[in-house]
């Protein structure tokens, strides 16, 4: 999955949900199975609002602020694996932004590990679009502060904003991709 924001903050939250490509695993589980619906952000997406406003299927998009779109995304090198990554971008404003996924039937006390793989695009440039000559055929503008997370709500909860969320470490991979990586122990089934 991919994450591509123009002048944007993102913040995953695995609530437990990320997907950018991500994968929700009992810690302690070899090889562990991924417990999210849809982890690789595959199609087929649904409109969610707005018709530049998708959602893979069992996902869901919160909006904190801005009016970003959501939109699948096929573009090499920008999709980390499968078909599509989920492209949240919006034209020279700030937003912020997190995919979701509330999985069900976990018992309290299971130790879980999310991964989830982010890419960050931001450009001011509206003539150029900051196209340059070799792949990835544009480059950042890395002034602009994007910070990508993944999170996990322990409780279940679907609030990215409640103190119960564990974040992973703040990334900003400008043109790259960077794997997003934070474990918790489930509090609630």
């Amino acid at each position: 999955m991919i994450l591509k924001l123009c002048r944007g903050a993102l913040a995953l939250a695995a609530l437990l949900t990320l997907g950018l490509g991500a994968a929700l695993r009992v810690a302690a589980q070899q090889p562990a199975p991924n417990l999210l619906t849809n982890g690789d952000l595959e199609t087929p997406y649904y409109a969610q609002g707005a018709a530049t406003r998708t959602v893979p299927q069992g996902w869901g998009l919160w909006i904190g602020a801005g009016a970003p779109d959501a939109l699948p995304h096929k573009d090499s090198p920008r999709v980390h694996s499968g078909a599509v990554s989920w492209h949240l971008r919006q034209d020279g404003d700030v937003f912020t932004a997190a995919g979701y996924q509330q999985v069900s039937e976990i018992a309290p006390g299971t130790a879980l590990e999310l991964i989830a793989h982010g890419w960050a695009f931001a450009c001011a440039d509206a003539a150029t679009r900051c196209a340059i000559p070799t792949p990835p055929y544009a480059q950042s503008d890395e002034t602009a502060g994007i910070t990508l997370r993944a999170g996990i709500d322990p409780t279940g909860g679907l609030d990215p904003l409640s103190s119960a969320v564990q974040w992973s470490e703040n990334a900003a991979p400008y043109d790259q991709w960077a794997t997003l990586r934070v474990t918790a122990t489930a509090q609630a089934e």
